[in-house]
């Protein structure tokens, strides 16, 4: 039936293709620059959304992106021990909410690490902050991450909540 109806129309479909194919072609001559972008193959990304808007979609090509590119942070930091270890050290009374400075973090978690027999990383509360650095929109979804810059340069970190109330959180919204 659906094989039948294919093939009735296999003119007017393939005269709907070759139209939005144009439409895209001369919206790729028109978007031919340079695009700046933080996907991690941005052409690819780019070529995607101009696709996505010729075509009509609007915004779901960018929503569609931002899911994998948290998917591939979420994916790279899955075995990373401060993420690990900084989800424990939130789950103690009194550490979600307050303002820490790196090298104090890294001393708390380094020790949090040990009781884990897990050899800690970061020599320095320089080395962590690097590494928050490079997994900041990790932390800030997962635990509510904000961070200051402090007197010299020193960066401060607070941590909203411990992963699992998060968790709780987005099951109650779900829920109602």
């Amino acid at each position: 039936m659906l094989l039948r109806e294919i093939l009735d129309n296999r003119g007017a479909l393939w005269g709907e293709i070759l139209e939005s194919l144009n439409r895209v072609v001369a919206a790729l001559r028109q978007n031919a620059g340079p695009h700046a972008d933080s996907h991690r193959l941005a052409d690819w990304a780019a070529l995607a959304d101009i696709i996505g808007n010729t075509i009509g979609m609007g915004t779901e090509v960018q929503r569609i992106l931002s899911g994998v590119d948290q998917a591939q942070q979420d994916f790279a930091t899955e075995e990373d021990l401060c993420v690990s270890v900084l989800g424990e050290w939130l789950k103690r009374p009194g550490n979600t909410g307050r303002w820490v400075e790196a090298k104090e973090l890294n001393t708390k978690l380094s020790n949090l690490s040990s009781w884990r027999c897990a050899a800690w990383p970061y020599a320095s509360g320089r080395a962590l902050a690097q590494h928050l650095s490079a997994i900041w929109p990790v932390l800030e979804r997962r635990f509510g991450a904000q961070r200051a810059g402090g007197q010299g340069g020193v960066y401060r970190y607070a941590f909203a909540h411990a992963e699992p109330e998060l968790a709780e959180r987005k099951m109650d919204s779900t829920a109602t």
